[in-house]
């Protein structure tokens, strides 16, 4: 039997809205709908069955189903509205039951649907978790990203590698409608704000030069962005992550830690700063899971720079 692919979504913040602002979840409510509509004409292989502010989509074709999900999420980030997903392998095993004049019953039966559903609720990211099975896939290998989702664990951020798949958005534009949600969403409730930064780290592990227009605008962004923050772990997560960001595409461009320094020497220093994040910061305490060794690498040799310059 052919492969199938399932995905489980569910849009973020929209119980607390609904208690809060009725009119405002009827408005992005019937925003996703529409949303879901048009690009499921798009992607008319993919089936698709929404349930107020959730979906569970299948597909023969994982790239079909990797596109349909990439698409809503694009469409609906302007709008301020993201969600978090998972994708596996699997069926959803959909039954349908006639109850006469009232209607039918829409019953998922699959033990397939209940795995995927218990990996997005575990994913505590607002992205696209693509299952470890299928990150190998080359149909779908390019669409791929590194990531980060983060878990509490006595109130502290623990961080998880991912993989996620690209915003491919082409301009700053998403950067900031991801940074105004991720604020937004701090200054209200710093706990679900974590979900947002998947996105941040998403965006910026995506193929920019920082040493470019461009790359300095993301920059930027980013800083204006971290000096509301009041909590010094979600602050860290954030720079760290742009610091990484910076380091691994030097690093990838140059192929060795001197010639990459050399790249991202210039970027490090306008965050350090805008911030003076790396003051008495100590590398081999830094989870490896925000920083690479490769990234560690070129922060140490900027670190002795800087030093050596201000002596």
């Amino acid at each position: 039997m052919k492969d199938r692919y399932i995905c489980f979504l569910d849009l973020l913040g929209t119980k607390s809205i609904a208690g809060s602002d009725p009119n405002q979840y009827s408005n992005i409510i019937s925003n996703f709908e529409d949303i879901v509509k048009d690009s499921a004409k798009v992607y008319s292989k993919v089936e698709c069955h929404l349930f107020s502010d959730s979906i569970y989509s299948e597909a023969c074709c994982l790239t079909d189903l990797c596109n349909f999900v990439k698409a809503l999420r694009n469409k609906l980030l302007p709008k301020k509205i993201c969600f978090n997903a998972a994708i596996r392998r699997g069926a959803l095993g959909i039954h349908k039951d006639s109850i006469g004049d009232n209607g039918e019953i829409l019953s998922i039966k699959s033990t397939d649907a209940i795995e995927v559903y218990s990996q997005q609720v575990k994913f505590s990211g607002a992205g696209i978790y693509v299952e470890e099975t299928l990150i190998n896939d080359p149909d779908i290998s390019d669409m791929l990203v590194d990531s980060i989702y983060t878990s509490l664990e006595k109130d502290k951020l623990k961080i998880h590698k991912f993989k996620d798949i690209k915003l491919s958005y082409g301009s700053a534009d998403a950067l900031k409608y991801i940074l105004h949600i991720f604020i937004e969403t701090y200054i209200l409730n710093p706990r679900a704000s974590r979900y947002y930064l998947t996105m941040i780290a998403t965006f910026l592990n995506e193929e920019w030069r920082f040493d470019s227009e461009k790359g300095e605008e993301i920059i930027n962004h980013i800083l204006n962005a971290c000096r509301v923050l009041g909590d010094d772990a979600y602050r860290e997560a954030v720079v760290l992550t742009l610091v990484n960001a910076i380091c691994t595409h030097a690093y990838c461009n140059r192929g060795n830690v001197d010639d990459a320094y050399e790249e991202a020497r210039d970027s490090l220093e306008s965050v350090e700063d805008a911030l003076d994040y790396l003051k008495l910061i100590s590398l081999s305490n830094v989870d490896s899971m925000l920083l690479k060794d490769s990234s560690k690498a070129i922060i140490s040799k900027f670190l002795t720079w800087r030093a050596l310059k201000r002596e």
